[in-house]
């Protein structure tokens, strides 16, 4: 029985976006890749297309299609992205290379997608598609693989990643939930859980382990006599075989340290600490979603204290008039945004 291996990296800038996409779309030079194989690779979710000046249809970047969705979300001039902001996520998923002829990759595909779109949407309804483009890689050695970018927009609009990643526990339950799907599906169990083997160590072991499998014996050399092959073969044997144990000791210490990690538990303390702080960070969390960025809370709750100010500086005559007209301001403020929340809620 085999395994699925599903892993999430933060994508904080343009530089690190674009050096995904040339990567997964092999506009660069892929060392790892074949180039022979690249018509095995598949644009599973596409990335919309334009346009250029001279009239040839082109797709979008990575970059061009983050700042469309920003725009549609109404970010620009009034409504900042923050700077420590997470851009966007790379979700890689995958699974042991000895099951690829147990696994129906057709329907492997799909299901990644559905998976994806499921976890990673929060109303697309209103606020569109997160998954911007999935790419299935089969042109490396390892096993197949897809590379997912996801725009990480909350429920109300904003770009937040701490909606969908914002604990240690989420990214378990993440996990569980890829881990279910497969094993429904296809068999597969969910990886080791704690385990810090990243996809790069994976795939760096399978590349290793398949160019140890692929060698053959060296053809004899013109006039080489049956004992100089047999000793030359032999020095080549040692070789491999040294090579091969180092990989062993490799793979014994990956195991280790999986099991190691699995057993030692987060004890009660350190739970109640995560928990303690978690709850603090998502009402914090859920407060900026509700009211907006605390920078600009902080900047209306000033102007209150400076109306406040200046209101005392009045003639008693002319305050009773100022606070009258600021109460039915309030008040006809409070009414148009219960309105609003109304007519969103009913489209």
């Amino acid at each position: 029985m085999g395994y699925c291996f599903m892993t999430l990296e933060k994508i904080k800038n343009f530089n690190q976006l674009n050096g995904k996409y040339n990567h997964n779309y092999r506009k660069i030079d892929v060392i790892n890749a074949d180039a022979e194989k690249s018509g095995l690779n598949e644009e599973l979710v596409k990335l919309d297309v334009y346009q250029d000046s001279d009239g040839v249809i082109v797709g979008k970047t990575y970059k061009e299609a983050f700042e469309e969705r920003m725009k549609a979300l109404g970010y620009g001039d009034d409504k900042k992205i923050r700077s420590n902001a997470v851009y966007a996520f790379e979700v890689v998923t995958t699974f042991s290379r000895e099951d690829q002829e147990n696994v129906d990759l057709e329907k492997w595909k799909k299901d990644n997608v559905e998976w994806l779109r499921k976890e990673f949407n929060a109303d697309p309804e209103k606020y569109g598609d997160n998954v911007l483009s999935v790419m299935y890689h089969a042109d490396e050695p390892g096993n197949v693989h897809c590379h997912a970018i996801i725009v990480p927009i909350d429920d109300k609009g904003r770009l937040n990643s701490r909606y969908y990643v914002r604990s240690r526990q989420k990214m378990v339950e993440l996990q569980d939930s890829y881990g279910k799907i497969m094993k429904s599906e296809h068999n597969l169990d969910r990886g080791i859980k704690n385990s810090k083997a990243r996809h790069q160590d994976i795939k760096r072991y399978y590349t290793a382990l398949n160019t140890t499998l692929e060698k053959e014996l060296p053809p004899i050399i013109e006039k080489e006599t049956a004992d100089d092959y047999r000793d030359r073969v032999n020095e080549l044997y040692k070789e491999a075989n040294l090579k091969a144990l180092a990989l062993e000791d490799k793979n014994k210490r990956l195991k280790m340290e999986t099991e190691q990690i699995t057993k030692n538990a987060v004890s009660e303390t350190k739970k109640e600490f995560y928990k303690k702080y978690q709850e603090k960070a998502d009402m914090f969390d859920e407060l900026e979603r509700e009211i907006g960025p605390i920078a600009e809370v902080k900047e209306k709750s000033r102007s209150y204290d400076y109306l406040v100010e200046g209101i005392a500086t009045q003639s008693n005559e002319d305050k009773e008039s100022i606070i009258n007209l600021v109460d039915n301001l309030i008040l006809t403020g409070k009414n148009l945004k219960e309105k609003s929340k109304y007519q969103d809620k009913s489209k």
